[in-house]
């Protein structure tokens, strides 16, 4: 996998990818629908944020972004990774790039508001759960993360 800086021309393809990833975990068309503009990637958000894709042969399988928070702490704001492509450690590789980054940068930590379905995926790469977030899903809490650089 080849790793870069995402293209303002890319922000239609990032939001489709960040909604079909989504899906993948079984939410309802609904659902979907009512986050699509939370997960919608448009040329000024690119410009705005720390973006990265991940591709092979050509073909965009993943990206994350990433913004400051403080001197001293980033967000981990996306990391999708192509449906077809989860489960064979591209996402593992573009968080790892992501956070070999952020320590280049002199960040000390970096937080993340999980999916559920990726909380485990994020504790496995070292993260720690420090707070629940009530979701937009009655009954449904997005764990606050947070990683030490």
């Amino acid at each position: 996998m080849h790793i870069r800086k995402a293209r303002s021309t890319e922000a239609e393809e990032l939001s489709t990818l960040a909604l079909l990833s989504k899906a993948y975990w079984g939410y309802t068309q609904e659902q979907l629908d009512s986050w699509r503009e939370d997960l919608r990637i448009t040329p000024a958000y690119l410009r705005q944020h720390t973006v990265y894709v991940g591709e092979v042969q050509e073909k965009l399988i993943g990206f994350y972004a990433y913004c400051s928070l403080s001197e001293s702490s980033a967000e981990l704001d996306f990391l999708f990774v192509s449906p077809t492509a989860i489960g064979k450690g591209y996402g593992q590789r573009l968080l790892q790039h992501c956070l070999h980054n952020l320590q280049q940068l002199d960040y000390q930590t970096v937080e993340l508001l999980a999916d559920p379905h990726a909380a485990s995926f994020y504790t496995k790469n070292g993260f720690t759960t420090v707070a629940l977030t009530p979701s937009s899903i009655p009954g449904r809490q997005l764990p606050k993360m947070t990683c030490n650089l």
